[in-house]
């Protein structure tokens, strides 16, 4: 027998749960709040990118690419740990920024935390609900594993599942939003609603022992990697690069031929560009697409206007999203973006708009 720890480092304070752990079996005892044995902190969903891979990536060297290429827009130069798992013919790719954390450590995420928790629960298919202090994550599973995750930032009043759904319902906040899933099928989490992703966190290689856990391992950080599109600036940056480090290696002197074949590459990609110094160029590019994002985001609400309300600010698979309340005959300039509209009754309109 042996114990371990989950951590889960909140908002407003640190949350731990150790338990007992029978050895080659599913069995453990719930010791208390202490740290005891092993630990295991789990990182926040708010630091955490949970993602259905695309059916062409099958292997883990397209996994990579794939996060290089959809994923760092957001990451830039984090020190990030990711996992990837295919079932059912369906690939999942786990990404967790551990930039603020020291080496060593061993880490859980916490949708996977959440599902064990979940699990632990008795529930098998459904959805998990955690209301935090300052986010509320939300995890699907199906057969006892996570399949989407979504969290939503802010004062937002978030659509329950169906009537049908089971639902299992956490976080210190619980109690603020129980009376939305009154139609629900709630199940009662198998520890204190504040304490399930501690919890998770402890149970890990006991329940879900087929779920992605982290461990120790070591984190990656991933420089100059902020990508246009997969098949533009990464394309024509890693061929170009590429040239160079080829040249560095068979040391021939066929400098000319490789600075043509730069100017080539770059034209391919970038034909109303002039191909002035194309690896320079192309790191330029780089950085500034780095910054596109957060400017977006901060453009998006400096320039709200009177009469339009901030009602949150989340991501899903999609990307990020903000949330917001435009009185009626009033025009915002984003709305053209808005990926969803709901007209109130006092004529007001609730627009997500993608960023």
């Amino acid at each position: 027998m042996f114990f371990q720890t989950g951590i889960d480092e909140a908002t407003t304070r640190r949350k731990v749960i150790s338990v007992l752990k029978i050895p080659f079996t599913s069995t453990y005892k719930i010791w208390g709040e202490r740290l005891k044995g092993r630990r295991i902190k789990v990182i926040s969903s708010k630091k955490t990118y949970f993602q259905k891979l695309p059916q062409d990536v099958k292997n883990r060297e397209q996994v990579l690419k794939y996060i290089k290429s959809e994923f760092l827009k957001y990451l830039g130069d984090r020190k990030i740990l990711w996992k990837a798992w295919w079932d059912g013919g369906e690939g999942f790719v786990c990404i967790i920024d551990v930039s603020e954390e020291k080496e060593g450590q061993e880490f859980e995420a916490e949708p996977i935390a959440l599902t064990r928790t979940f699990i632990a629960s008795g529930g098998t298919t459904g959805e998990v609900w955690d209301f935090g202090e300052s986010k509320i994550t939300r995890v699907w599973i199906k057969d006892k594993k996570p399949y989407k995750m979504r969290v939503y930032f802010g004062d937002v009043k978030p659509e329950p599942p169906t009537s049908s759904t089971l639902v299992v319902l956490t976080g210190g906040k619980r109690e603020k939003y129980t009376s939305l899933f009154k139609n629900c099928d709630v199940l009662e989490p198998a520890i204190s609603p504040e304490k399930a992703t501690a919890f998770g966190g402890a149970l890990a290689g006991i329940i879900g022992k087929n779920l992605p856990f982290f461990g120790k391992e070591t984190s990656v950080e991933l420089k100059n990697a902020y990508f246009k599109t997969a098949t533009t600036l990464a394309t024509a940056s890693l061929i170009m690069i590429g040239s160079v480090f080829v040249l560095k290696e068979v040391k021939i002197p066929i400098v000319k031929s490789f600075k043509t074949r730069e100017r080539v590459v770059f034209k391919k990609y970038f034909p109303d560009i002039p191909a002035v110094a194309p690896l320079s160029q192309v790191k330029a590019m780089l950085t500034q697409r780095k910054s596109d994002f957060y400017q977006k985001l901060t453009k998006a609400l400096t320039e709200l206007p009177k009469g339009v309300n901030l009602l949150g600010i989340y991501y899903d698979e999609n990307g990020f999203k903000i949330k917001v309340q435009v009185q009626q005959g009033l025009k915002f300039s984003l709305e053209e973006n808005a990926t969803e509209v709901k007209t109130l009754p006092d004529g007001s309109k609730i627009l997500e708009v993608q960023l």
